[in-house]
């Protein structure tokens, strides 16, 4: 009462509004201090993948006729009521599983890299978590956490981060927070300060060396670089570059590698494996990679432009657009949406992202 008589007379006469506003500030700091103390611990909040629309209307629904209903009836509305709002994101799980094969999902992070990948087991992989250099958002909670919960992840089986950037790396912390990673790859830099504070929250990292690899459900992830000897590179040239190959399918996560560090993979004994169906175009399109020698090696099908919409830096940029394209690449930017692929081992095909979280176009969906 008395807060709506503050409401009105600030309106009305202001002066008078001070002190009918300071009788209210025992009550509102008390209201706050319970609000923090329930908001406190860990079990406060669970977090669920979307129900999507019909979902949340048959939730509301089952919740009005158990508002309405008596006895057996109101709990069966209840219950009906929950399962709208908890099955569908598992549901959409088990659909991916049942269509099977690999699904690859670069996405719109703004300006940075995140990729997901759902294996032909329904274990989940990452590529770099996107990331804000001056903290104004965090894409991976914003962005890369609600699209795995959506997609009805519970763990994380590994995650990749090609260097210790801000726009790959920040969103990460976010990820280890929400989901369990088993494994974490990196190209052995540890960066700055900022990215220092960023793996203190992330499991110890292994270093994957040219070379080697990470192997489940029928994926290989082999890293190509970056080679011994590469210390004095830049963060960028340094970034760890992973081949995905799935059968006869072949992806090629490029990080932010510029002229030296494309140079050195098109001339060393990893070129034979630059050969790829979908690239991630490398350091976003900068005009300053995406070399002839590098473009004609890998020749996809698909190039992707992980970039965010009219940033500053004008990725990607028109001659390397036009470099891919010649190479008869069909180019894609994540400043459209995201970027969606599915492989049955033989051949890849772009799906519409849409699709992964929704159960009825997975149900229809087919590799």
């Amino acid at each position: 009462m008395v807060a709506a008589l503050a409401a009105l007379a600030s309106a009305l006469a202001p002066a008078v509004a001070a002190p009918l506003l300071l009788l209210c500030r025992p009550l509102a700091w008390l209201l706050l201090l319970v609000n923090d103390t329930f908001a406190a611990p860990s079990w406060s909040a669970v977090s669920v993948g979307s129900p999507g629309l019909a979902g949340a209307l048959l939730c509301y629904a089952a919740l009005l006729a158990a508002w309405r209903w008596r006895g057996a009836a109101r709990a069966l509305g209840a219950a009906v009521a929950l399962v709208a709002l908890l099955a569908p994101a598992p549901a959409r799980h088990l659909l991916a599983m049942r269509r099977g094969g690999l699904e690859v999902t670069f996405l719109s992070v703004g300006q940075g890299d995140a990729t997901a990948l759902l294996l032909p087991d329904g274990s989940a992989v990452l590529v770099d978590g996107g990331g804000e250099a001056r903290g104004r958002y965090d894409p991976g909670a914003r962005d890369v956490v609600p699209w795995l919960r959506d997609a009805g992840v519970t763990r994380i089986a590994a995650v990749f981060l090609s260097h210790p950037h801000p726009d790959h790396l920040l969103g990460l912390p976010a990820v280890a927070a929400a989901f369990p990673v088993e494994h974490f790859f990196t190209n052995g830099r540890t960066g700055d300060e900022a990215a220092s504070a960023a793996f203190a929250h992330l499991p110890p990292p292994t270093r994957l060396a040219p070379g080697e690899y990470f192997e489940r459900a029928g994926v290989r992830f082999e890293a190509l670089s970056p080679p011994g000897g590469s210390e004095a590179w830049t963060e960028n040239d340094a970034s760890l570059v992973l081949r995905v190959s799935h059968g006869q399918v072949a992806f090629l996560m490029s990080g932010d590698i510029e002229s030296e560090g494309e140079a050195a993979l098109t001339g060393g004994p990893f070129a034979p494996l630059l050969r790829a169906d979908v690239v991630k175009i490398p350091h976003h399109g900068s005009a300053s990679s995406s070399g002839e020698d590098f473009v004609a090696a890998v020749r996809p099908a698909y190039a992707v432009a992980t970039v965010g919409r009219d940033n500053r830096f004008g990725f990607p940029a028109t001659e390397v657009v036009a470099r891919w394209q010649a190479a008869g690449a069909h180019v894609l930017r994540t400043d459209e949406g995201a970027v969606r692929f599915l492989s049955d081992g033989r051949a890849v095909r772009r799906a519409p992202a849409s699709a992964s979280l929704d159960a009825l176009a997975l149900a229809r969906e087919r590799l």
